[in-house]
């Protein structure tokens, strides 16, 4: 396959790798204003949640009351569990949210809910491919049934060999110092794949990373601890804090 300049050019302007990319998606967008407040879809729609509580279940009346308010509850006399919808429709409250899960302590969030398809998906997460260095694989990210896929062909052509998808940068940047680490839920093609973490805002800034080896067709969890991601820039570890 020979070497893609129109996606290359599409992936430096999406990632805003060069310093007049706002002023071609401009153009692109008929020289209307460019909405750059990235929200990831879990967050900017309503998502069903699962909240569970251990010891003496649920107290007296509390049940009852959660179901008049259109909540489904179950419960025994030692667990309970109470499935409510978080509904947040705006950036300020998506952000007002993700504050007030930071203070309050909370052991878990849902970054992204790929089981529904979201029409805004391509607003935040994009393909970033080795057309970027000459390569000429190629990859993309197309919806299934409750998941969503990523699909693709890498090729060692013109010294290439890896496809990605990633994020546009957090607007604003995405605070996970109370988190202890990422969970991914995947089914997998036997491959190795890398997960890549960064804490600054150029596109091809330093990077943790963590790899894991899925099994062809499983579902899987897999738990990805911060303190276990190692620095890297360009495929190569370097020193970071």
């Amino acid at each position: 396959m020979p070497w893609d300049l129109g996606r290359f050019w599409n992936t430096l302007t999406y990632y805003e790798a060069l310093p007049w990319a706002e002023v071609w998606r401009r153009v692109q967008n008929g020289f209307q204003a460019v909405e750059d407040d990235f929200v990831p879809p879990s967050l900017s729609e309503p998502v069903a949640i699962q909240i569970g509580v251990v010891g003496e279940g649920l107290p007296d009346g509390l049940a009852e009351a959660l179901r008049q308010q259109g909540v489904e509850v179950s419960h025994t006399p030692d667990w309970a569990t109470a499935t409510v919808i978080l509904g947040l429709g705006d950036p300020p409250t998506a952000k007002a949210y993700l504050e007030q899960l930071r203070s309050s302590g909370q052991t878990e969030r849902m970054l992204f809910d790929f089981r529904r398809p979201n029409p805004d998906l391509h607003r935040f997460w994009g393909i970033l491919d080795d057309v970027v260095m000459g390569g000429a694989s190629q990859s993309q990210l197309l919806w299934g049934k409750e998941e969503l896929l990523f699909a693709g062909q890498v090729s060692t052509a013109n010294f290439g060999g890896f496809v990605s998808t990633r994020t546009r940068n957090w607007q604003p940047p995405l605070d996970l110092s109370g988190f202890a680490g990422l969970e991914l839920r995947l089914r997998g093609d036997g491959q190795r794949y890398k997960v890549l973490l960064r804490d600054q805002g150029g596109w091809d800034s330093p990077a943790y990373g963590y790899a894991f080896d899925t099994a062809p067709g499983e579902e899987q969890t897999v738990q990805i601890p911060f303190a276990e991601m190692v620095a890297t820039f360009r495929a190569r570890r370097v020193s970071a804090p």
